[in-house]
């Protein structure tokens, strides 16, 4: 995925949950918006819950399996997932409602990134970004398992919902980023079924052959059929409430083109195989161009809206909303053209320009005098600007208006440019509701009287003194779904009239009163001559409600399981009640929506109060409990839902019972294995002290591999001339031209590389903990690298993290001239020129110091050449410990760095190095590598390959070895011929 279609995912993402969160306006439109279609109503949903609530809790679900190395080679989701982290969080603040988060990962497995749930604010956010940013040292996964991502997701969030408050509706979300369909790698090579296992060891396909193309076909069906089958997973994410916002990320022009159907059927029920037969409560969107999709995702925010293509953007404000943000943009700029924005506030005030181009984020003040307007701004890409403009605390003087933005592209005269913009306003307004004097909600009334307001900030606020246009309409809600007309305001002054609500036919027990506020910002004067104002896009609040039972009948609240842990298949829970009155269960079977996958066909039933003469019996005012038990055809894991008719009557009256079907949910584990479990027990008696060191070594061998990332390369000599580092006489400098050849890195990674001629070897070293790191194997020079700018060891070897794109290595050959050395710079194959110009100015700023670092240590060592010019022998060096590449040669000692007698090639006692027959590692060459090559560089010493490589013969290479060094026949190399 390209950094452009990654930010269109995260600023889209963002808006569709973030911005709009809690009440977020939208304009740029004059028209009333059209009804939402699905992914609207999704965001409505989840947005109007929690400013009923105040609370919701939002995972953020990140793949990081192995095809991202493709397709987002550059951490595009991090950064999508760092800004919707952000603006969900600014958006909370601002409206004082609380967002927890968890962030986690998953591929073949699943993990949490974040330390636990956290509440969203100021300061915590710096944290929770951090924690996402450790997914770019974490090696990619071989799969992509959407059940076991899902699966835990939901457990996740049943425990959540499990330990809420009494008598509240859980607000949860996912926003979940992946590339790709499900799937499984094939492990087809010893490395693969080495590294993660030749067999499925999923729930839903334990011990299945992962060898073959036949055998994961099956996994991958397995797991579709787990997720997609009726009553599965899917349903059960949608019965628990959760909403799912899926974005599935791609490169422009792949192809194939990524198969996202599964996926969008799960976020949405459409657009792919079947999947569930339960209402879908999501939205899907695809990010696979920049400007397109971050316009087409701000649409979420404006239903109906289109965006605007125009030479200036308008939009009026006053003071019933305090901020905007907008995000604009040129989509052809002329190339290189210092393109300029500009933003006209009311009465034609001098334009605001957004100068600072450099893509950090500014602040700024717009006005003059004690309450300046706030805005803060970036640009994201040379040719977009956003920004967010607030209204000071006091009320700015110069906020009230028409407000006008535009672009100039100097190269194409000093007019307006045709431009594209998305814009939103925001205010704080919500609406409120009580029921008028002393009404209750109560089940078979007639109709009653119910008074909405408005607030800012939870204080009221006069409708009437809003200068725009305002609406509200109301709804109840029954637990089934109908909706029922609750009445409204049709203007501002219709919220003095007490709205009616007819009861009559709505069943006992909780219910959802949706209030959906429409403001319009006052007419103003633009400057095209229209005079319009702003819609807002419509603030929703969905407030649980209780509808009483009818007089003297008792009211049924929901029903309520502990978490089965255990694997049990009887599981009690209880049904709460209010007097006065009666309660009972007839026995009968409930209505199920989902089963889990070995729940059988679950029963529920009464344990006690089977009939009216052993009911419940509970007093005017009194609070009791209805025993229930939950049976299971045997042990499941997941969610088992549906209703259960409860018969409820006045206390002397049993003849007069109603019924009504109430709603059960239960979180259904399966137990651990009880001989796997014991013997694990017995093990840990006897190597408990071992094991977790153990399991630390495992970890990090495992994760020690140098990521499966497009990797360019370029190996430059240069001299230090008075104090500067030049290139062919020049001051230094990256060449276009430099980058033209990739370095083939297998998926999973490597724990062995040879670029240039340079060995990158991967190493855990003694300590279990941290990360491993790749060692540069350079015989016959020193090194140091960009990361670590000490040579290491005896014989002065560089050192580099494993996430090494982006990075350079310095190389010193001791028998040469002082003033000599080579740069290796291992740039990412999506480097942009802004990285190779940081590159570049690092190499030019900080070589000269560090190749009088190597000369010194080369001296101290006694590796520079004597009077003669000839090498001084090299001490051994002992393997470093915990290679990862295999066992070092027979016999080899760092003499072997250099040409022997013996093999020929080069070997290396650092874990296998360059062998006779070894190749890396003590082993036979793979694909990598020429196989029937006698060490790295042949019977000869010279190159792996079949195919003439000028570039990587060494100047101290083996005897015989030509005199056409890596700089050509003509000996142009700065070191002494061999």
């Amino acid at each position: 995925m390209t950094r452009r279609s990654a930010l269109a995912a995260v600023l889209g993402t963002a808006l569709l949950l973030g911005v709009q969160f809690l009440g977020l306006g939208a304009a740029a439109a004059q028209s009333a918006p059209t009804a939402p279609d699905t992914a609207d109503a999704a965001v409505q949903r989840f947005t109007g819950c929690v400013n009923g609530q105040g609370h919701g809790d939002v995972v953020v679900l990140v793949d990081e399996s192995g095809s991202l190395a493709q397709t987002d080679p550059q951490f595009e989701r991090l950064v999508a997932a760092k800004y919707f982290l952000s603006q969900l969080g600014a958006q909370a603040d601002h409206n004082g409602k609380q967002i927890d988060v968890l962030v986690d990962s998953f591929s073949k497995d699943f993990d949490i990134i974040t330390d636990g749930w956290t509440p969203l604010n100021a300061t915590t956010l710096p944290g929770i970004q951090g924690a996402v940013d450790q997914l770019r040292a974490r090696p990619l996964g071989p799969d992509t398992d959407y059940w076991t991502a899902l699966e835990n997701t939901r457990r996740q969030l049943g425990d959540r919902a499990q330990a809420a408050p009494a008598g509240t509706t859980p607000c949860q979300a996912v926003v979940w980023f992946s590339d790709g369909k499900l799937d499984y790698q094939v492990r087809d090579t010893p490395s693969l079924r080495g590294a993660y296992g030749a067999t499925s060891t999923a729930s839903y396909a334990p011990g299945a052959d992962l060898t073959t193309q036949n055998g994961v076909n099956g996994v991958i069906g397995a797991a579709e059929t787990k997720i997609c089958t009726d009553g599965g997973l899917a349903d059960q994410l949608r019965s628990a409430g959760i909403t799912t916002f899926a974005i599935g990320l791609s490169a422009p022009g792949e192809e194939p083109p990524p198969d996202f159907g599964l996926m969008q059927s799960i976020a949405t029920g459409g657009g792919g195989p079947h999947c569930g037969n339960l209402p879908a409560t999501g939205g899907f969107t695809q990010a696979a161009n920049v400007n397109d999709l971050l316009f087409s995702f701000d649409q979420y925010l404006t239903p109906g809206q289109p965006v605007e293509n125009a030479l200036t953007h308008s939009f009026v404000l006053d003071r019933s909303v305090d901020g905007v943000h907008v995000l604009a943009g040129i989509d052809q700029p002329t190339p290189g053209s210092a393109v300029r924005a500009e933003l006209v506030g009311p009465g034609g005030t001098s334009p605001f320009l957004f100068d600072d181009h450099s893509g950090a984020t500014r602040t700024a003040y717009i006005g003059t005098g004690p309450q300046p307007l706030q805005v803060t701004y970036s640009w994201p890409s040379a040719s977009a600007v956003t920004f967010d403009l607030v209204d000071s605390p006091q009320g700015a003087a110069n906020w009230s208006g028409a407000w006008t933005l535009r672009f100039v592209d100097p190269q194409l005269g000093s007019g307006p440019a045709p431009s594209r913009s998305s814009i939103h306003v925001w205010g704080d307004l919500q609406p409120t509701f009580a029921p008028r004097g002393d009404s209750t909600l109560r089940s078979g009334s007639g109709p009653v009287a119910l008074s909405y307001g408005i607030t800012r900030r939870g204080a009221p606020v006069d409708p009437t003194t809003l200068p725009g246009a305002i609406t509200l309409s109301a709804q109840l809600v029954e637990p089934n779904g109908t909706l029922v007309s609750a009445g409204g305001a049709a203007d501002k002054t219709g919220f003095s009239t007490p709205s009616q609500v007819d009861l009559s036919s709505v069943p006992p027990g909780p219910a959802t009163l949706r209030l959906v506020l429409q403001v319009t910002t006052a007419p103003a004067a633009l400057p095209d001559g229209r005079v319009a104002g702003t819609s807002l896009a419509p603030t929703e609040v969905d407030i649980p409600v209780q509808v009483a039972a009818p007089v003297n009948f008792p009211t049924v609240a929901g029903i309520t399981f502990p978490t089965g842990g255990n694997g049990d298949t009887e599981l009690d829970g209880s049904l709460t009640v209010t007097g006065p009155g009666l309660v009972w269960i007839e026995p009968q079977k409930p209505t199920l929506r989902t089963v889990p996958d070995g729940a059988g066909s679950p029963d529920l039933a009464a344990t006690e109060a089977t009939g009216p003469s052993s009911a419940v019996r509970l007093g005017d005012g009194e609070q009791g409990d209805v025993p229930v038990r939950l049976t299971t055809g045997g042990p499941a894991t997941g969610t088992a839902s549906g209703t259960v008719a409860v018969s409820y009557a006045p206390v002397d009256h049993p003849e007069l019972a109603k019924t009504v079907d109430v709603p059960f949910r239960a979180d259904l584990r399966k137990p651990i294995n009880g001989a796997a479990y014991g013997l694990a027990f017995v093990l840990a008696l006897v190597l408990g002290p071992l094991i977790p060191l153990l399991l630390l070594y495992l970890v990090k061998w495992l994760t020690a591999r140098i990521p499966d990332q497009g990797l360019q390369t370029r190996r430059i000599p240069v001299r230090v001339v008075d104090g500067g580092i030049q290139r062919d006489g020049v001051p230094f400098a990256l060449r276009p031209e430099d980058f033209v050849a990739m370095t083939s890195i297998p998926e999973g990674g490597a724990r062995r590389l040879d670029v240039g001629g340079i060995g990158l070897l991967t190493r855990t070293g003694w300590s279990p903990f941290g990360r491993g790191r790749v060692v540069v194997d350079s015989p016959g020079y020193v090194a140091s690298s960009s990361t670590d700018a000490e040579p290491r060891g005896r014989n002065g070897h560089a050192v580099l993290p494993l996430a090494l794109h982006d990075t350079w290595i310095l190389l010193h050959a001791p028998v040469g001239p002082d003033d000599a050395a080579e740069v290796l710079v291992l740039l990412h194959a999506d480097g942009l020129p802004a990285t190779r110009e940081r590159i570049a100015g690092e190499i030019a700023g900080r070589a000269p110091a560090m190749l009088e670092r190597l000369r010194s240590f080369a001296r101290d060592k006694g590796l520079a050449a004597d009077g003669d010019g000839t090498r001084p022998p090299r001490e051994p060096e002992p393997s470093w410990a915990g290679a990862t590449t295999g066992q070092s040669h027979p016999g080899s000692s760092d003499e072997s760095r250099y040409p022997n007698a013996e093999g020929g090639g080069y070997s290396s006692n650092e874990g296998g190095g360059y062998g006779p027959t070894a190749g890396f590692g003590g082993r036979g060459l793979t694909s990598q590598y020429d196989p029937s090559s006698a060490g790295l560089y042949g019977p000869s010493g010279f190159h792996e390959s079949s195919e003439p490589a000028p570039d990587r013969g060494r100047p101290d290479g083996p005897p015989g070895e030509p005199e056409t060094d890596r700089y050509g026949p003509t000996g142009s190399s700065p070191y002494p011929s061999s």
